[in-house]
Protein backbone atom coordinates (compact mmCIF):
# COMPACT_ATOMS: atom_id res chain seq x y z
CA UNK A 1 0.00 0.00 0.00
CA UNK A 2 1.13 3.69 -0.86
CA UNK A 3 1.86 5.83 1.68
CA UNK A 4 0.33 9.94 0.89
CA UNK A 5 0.79 12.90 2.93
CA UNK A 6 4.09 12.83 5.08
CA UNK A 7 7.08 12.64 2.39
CA UNK A 8 10.66 12.53 3.68
CA UNK A 9 13.72 14.18 2.27
CA UNK A 10 16.59 12.11 1.19
CA UNK A 11 19.33 11.55 3.99
CA UNK A 12 22.13 12.11 1.77
CA UNK A 13 24.29 15.12 1.83
CA UNK A 14 25.73 16.71 -1.01
CA UNK A 15 29.19 15.46 -0.19
CA UNK A 16 28.34 11.95 0.01
CA UNK A 17 28.64 11.92 -4.16
CA UNK A 18 31.96 11.81 -3.99
CA UNK A 19 32.38 9.25 -1.72
CA UNK A 20 29.79 7.16 -3.59
CA UNK A 21 32.38 7.56 -6.54
CA UNK A 22 35.41 6.99 -3.84
CA UNK A 23 34.00 3.43 -2.95
CA UNK A 24 31.70 2.07 -5.84
CA UNK A 25 34.33 1.11 -8.41
CA UNK A 26 31.46 0.67 -11.39
CA UNK A 27 30.52 4.30 -10.16
CA UNK A 28 32.17 6.59 -12.56
CA UNK A 29 30.46 9.80 -11.97
CA UNK A 30 27.74 11.20 -9.46
CA UNK A 31 26.29 14.74 -8.80
CA UNK A 32 24.48 16.30 -6.03
CA UNK A 33 20.92 17.60 -6.80
CA UNK A 34 19.02 20.11 -4.16
CA UNK A 35 15.50 20.83 -5.37
CA UNK A 36 12.92 23.83 -3.15
CA UNK A 37 9.76 25.37 -4.43
CA UNK A 38 10.15 28.48 -3.04
CA UNK A 39 7.78 31.48 -2.43
CA UNK A 40 8.52 34.43 -4.25
CA UNK A 41 7.17 38.08 -4.27
CA UNK A 42 7.95 41.44 -6.23
CA UNK A 43 6.32 44.52 -5.54
CA UNK A 44 2.04 43.32 -5.92
CA UNK A 45 3.19 39.64 -7.64
CA UNK A 46 3.94 36.95 -6.61
CA UNK A 47 4.36 32.98 -7.19
CA UNK A 48 5.86 29.59 -6.23
CA UNK A 49 8.90 28.70 -8.00
CA UNK A 50 11.28 25.72 -8.51
CA UNK A 51 14.99 25.71 -7.43
CA UNK A 52 17.62 23.63 -8.26
CA UNK A 53 21.21 24.03 -6.91
CA UNK A 54 23.49 21.61 -8.94
CA UNK A 55 27.53 20.48 -8.56
CA UNK A 56 29.84 22.37 -10.63
CA UNK A 57 29.97 18.51 -12.75
CA UNK A 58 25.97 18.37 -13.20
CA UNK A 59 25.81 19.96 -16.77
CA UNK A 60 28.44 17.94 -17.70
CA UNK A 61 27.16 14.79 -16.75
CA UNK A 62 23.87 15.49 -18.13
CA UNK A 63 24.67 16.80 -21.46
CA UNK A 64 22.85 19.97 -20.76
CA UNK A 65 23.84 22.82 -22.29
CA UNK A 66 22.76 26.51 -21.39
CA UNK A 67 21.35 27.79 -24.42
CA UNK A 68 20.29 31.29 -23.02
CA UNK A 69 21.71 33.01 -20.03
CA UNK A 70 25.18 31.19 -18.11
CA UNK A 71 25.99 29.08 -15.52
CA UNK A 72 26.84 30.59 -12.18
CA UNK A 73 29.79 28.93 -10.88
CA UNK A 74 30.67 30.36 -7.23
Amino acid sequence: MAMRGKTESSKLKTSDSKVIVENCPHIAEATAVIQETMAVSFESEEGSFGISGVESNYFEMSGIEVDIGQINKR
